[in-house]
């Protein structure tokens, strides 16, 4: 980009942040505090993605405290009330018993080869990286009564132009 180029962009940022000298306001830092916990749709934000964006502004702040461009870092000061924490089980979008039976059944019927890969995700909660890295060595099954499905690592997939080799998996 060209100096000329930067200047609208430069200008959209001064419109659109806060001054760093304006945070000390408690108002102007509640209400940037209130922003964080949303979406850019509005919708409420997930508790992890607000604490995290708050730490990210709070390391911010600590950093202006240690350039000496603020005394001291205003969010210390700032008290804030933590979201109750979401239910750890959906029912509307976790399958019941019976819908799980009919999924396998349909995965059983279309691509048998994944039957077991799906049943072991929604019988022992797994993620697919540590279904897809089990082994043989990993399971314990005895001819009678319940085994051990022992799950050590995971296997992930990422984009080709995140590794140094161009692979797609670790």
């Amino acid at each position: 980009h060209t100096q000329a180029e930067e200047i609208p962009h430069l200008a959209w940022l001064r419109r659109h942040s806060v001054r760093l000298g304006d945070l000390t306001d408690r108002s102007v830092l509640r209400e940037l505090l209130d922003v964080l916990a949303l979406n850019q749709d509005g919708a409420r934000a997930k508790q992890s993605t607000t604490m995290r964006r708050r730490s990210a502004l709070h390391n911010a702040l600590d950093y202006a405290v240690e350039r000496e461009h603020l005394n001291t870092n205003p969010m210390s000061e700032v008290r804030h009330k933590r979201q109750p924490p979401s239910p750890a089980l959906d029912r509307r979008r976790v399958a019941n018993p019976a819908q799980a039976k009919a999924l396998l059944a349909a995965v059983r019927d279309n691509k048998p080869e994944l039957e077991a890969f799906f049943a072991l995700m929604y019988y022992a909660g797994p993620r697919p990286g540590e279904v897809l890295n089990l082994r043989r060595d990993n399971l314990h099954l005895p001819k009678e009564g319940w085994g051990q499905v022992l799950f050590t690592s995971s296997h992930q997939s990422v984009g080709e132009r995140w590794t140094d080799d161009g692979a797609v998996t670790e």
